[in-house]
């Protein structure tokens, strides 16, 4: 655990830059964790849906278990369930280049913040080019959740986002019950 000495406050423009650069690391790391990861023992994220692609992160056979534990209880037939994993499987391995760069620029991201000086010009860059990613990422994830969309008949993917709504009440519900000022590890 880090102590801070709280009896002499740091000067301003310093405590800024650190608290900047510390917010822009953690944001990098949590979207190394939420969006390109697999969970902790190479499980999906709980929070894995339609979202943001995640559906469509991690290896083939991780897609494949998360679409097939998305399809079930909606009364898909065995054809669409077939039709939509491989829809998923083919989105998840042309993203996986995508996938792969964005972790690279996170890494490189981490070195120039790590840095002893930090260079702005080359952490601007990087945050480009992710976001160039994210757009090509988006674009192809949104292909995706269309043809997938057009698979399933209008209740079913009336029950899938009432279900993706439930998910999200009850992470919302969870999240207001933690503790906000938990310390730190």
């Amino acid at each position: 655990m880090v102590h801070v000495n709280t009896k002499q406050p740091a000067r301003p423009a310093v405590r800024k830059a650190v608290t900047a650069t510390w917010l822009f690391a953690s944001a990098l790391a949590l979207s190394a964790v939420a969006v390109a990861q697999p969970g902790m023992g190479g499980r999906p994220p709980a929070h894995a849906g339609f979202d943001n692609g995640t559906l469509f992160a991690g290896p083939s056979h991780h897609v494949v278990r998360l679409v097939n534990h998305l399809l079930d209880g909606l009364n898909v037939t065995p054809a669409q369930r077939s039709q939509i994993v491989q829809l998923a499987e083919t989105a998840a391995n042309e993203m996986k280049p995508q996938r792969d760069a964005e972790r690279s620029l996170r890494e490189k991201a981490m070195q120039v913040l790590t840095a002893p000086t930090i260079d702005a010009a080359t952490a601007e860059q990087l945050r480009q080019q992710e976001l160039v990613l994210h757009e090509q990422i988006s674009r192809r994830t949104l292909a995706a959740m269309i043809d997938i969309g057009r698979v399933l008949t209008p209740q079913q993917r009336a029950t899938l986002a009432e279900r993706a709504r439930l998910h999200v009440d009850a992470m919302r519900e969870r999240a207001a019950r933690q503790p906000h000022d938990m310390p730190r590890p």
